[in-house]
């Protein structure tokens, strides 16, 4: 039976929780669960499907809206308080929290939203609920959003309103959610924004770790350790969710943060594999554990839950129920581009890469066997695989890539 078949073969209880885990890509993730200091996501991934060959854009604000609507974007939407009049994701788009709110669901988000200001005109913090989200609980950007600063000086949003948190962030918002999930009768969708393991760097408190992690000496041990107590704390709040009715799903917003990354020039901010490469997987309602090399992309989440709620996905996106049928040939990534500032744009397919660069008109195009050359040090000359190349720069050239 195919995994489309089996789902729908399932009693669909229609409970969600989407876990989004910030500036982890997947060879910090391996690092860590490989070191023993991730058990609750390596057993979350052994009870469900792991997508070795998962995407996002390099950055934190176009991924996140990606995952929302299930579309290619490379641009920033803003932050609340010092938004970009018109980035932010107008009514008319189908957001996660509307297509829960459709079914029947009840809906809410923890955690960062970096989606921009509030469509209706109404107070920013109210942003989240112009999309179907009855409730959010958590910070409008990064921990330095707003007047924030730190883990423990940061800006906490909650029903029109703001003010500054002195408490542990990541503590808080696990709070939150966990009382939300419990107290919320019906079906639930969850969206979860983490805000481990981004900036600023530091040593979480000894009760997010795991019982003898090393005392974190640097910026990489520091960086390691908060994605250490990221799954600390998916293991708390999934020990309040029963698996058995409830589909979850964990993906990162980008890869691996410049400052920690082996190559500064092959990390976030930049549509190299260490850029764009991130977790992914699927657990929960007796879906069948295994690993899979289909080619998936961050804005397969919308359309992966629409397939679960046995919803027709929103019309013209581009993702893709990983689920289901068809499959992606190719996924798109990047981030910026305008007058003055260079993008980073990339369509991949599961072999090839081809990167686009700069401002227009001075751009650099460089073409990857990923097979071959999986360091990316090596651009393929323009004759080779010239066909796939012009097909590809097409399908950038379509998203509006110079």
């Amino acid at each position: 039976m195919s995994l489309a078949s089996l789902l729908l073969a399932l009693v669909p209880t229609q409970d969600v929780l989407v876990i989004l885990l910030d500036d982890v890509g997947q060879a910090d993730l391996d690092e860590v669960i490989a070191d023993g200091w991730a058990p609750n996501i390596a057993g979350l991934a052994a009870s469900g499907i792991v997508y070795r060959n998962a995407f996002a854009n390099p950055v934190c604000s176009p991924s996140r809206r990606s995952l929302h609507d299930g579309r290619w974007y490379f641009n920033e939407s803003g932050v609340g308080c010092d938004p970009l009049p018109g980035a932010e994701p107008p009514v008319a788009d189908v957001l996660l929290g509307d297509l829960a709110a459709s079914e029947g669901l009840t809906a809410a988000l923890f955690g960062k939203w970096h989606l921009g200001a509030n469509p209706l005109g109404g107070p920013w913090q109210d942003a989240p609920l112009a999309h179907g989200y009855s409730t959010w609980l958590g910070t409008p950007g990064n921990m330095n959003s707003c007047g924030g600063s730190s883990y423990t000086s940061w800006v906490f949003a909650s029903s029109g309103s703001s003010s500054i948190s002195t408490a542990y962030s990541p503590g808080v918002i696990e709070g939150k959610l966990v009382n939300w999930w419990n107290e919320t009768p019906g079906s639930r969708l969850a969206v979860w924004s983490m805000s481990l393991a981004h900036a600023p760097f530091h040593k979480p408190p000894a009760s997010f770790l795991p019982p003898g992690y090393p005392r974190p000496f640097g910026v990489r041990p520091q960086f390691l350790a908060m994605i250490a107590a990221a799954d600390v704390q998916v293991g708390r709040v999934l020990s309040n969710v029963e698996l058995a009715k409830t589909l979850v799903v964990l993906v990162g917003d980008n890869g691996t943060p410049q400052q920690v990354a082996p190559d500064p020039a092959k990390a976030k901010v930049s549509t190299f594999e260490r850029g764009i490469r991130v977790p992914f997987l699927i657990a929960g309602v007796g879906l069948p554990p295994g690993e899979s090399n289909r080619l998936v992309h961050i804005a397969d989440v919308l359309p992966t839950v629409a397939h679960y709620l046995r919803a027709p996905p929103p019309a013209g996106i581009d993702g893709l129920s990983v689920l289901g049928k068809p499959e992606h040939a190719y996924v798109i990534c990047g981030q910026g581009g305008g007058p003055t500032v260079p993008g980073d744009w990339c369509a991949r397919t599961t072999r090839f890469k081809l990167r686009r660069t700069g401002i227009a008109p001075a751009i650099t195009e460089e073409f990857y066997d990923l097979v071959a050359d999986p360091d990316e040090t090596a651009p393929l000359p323009e004759r080779a695989f010239h066909g796939l190349r012009v097909f590809l720069r097409g399908r950038l050239q379509a998203e509006g890539v110079p």
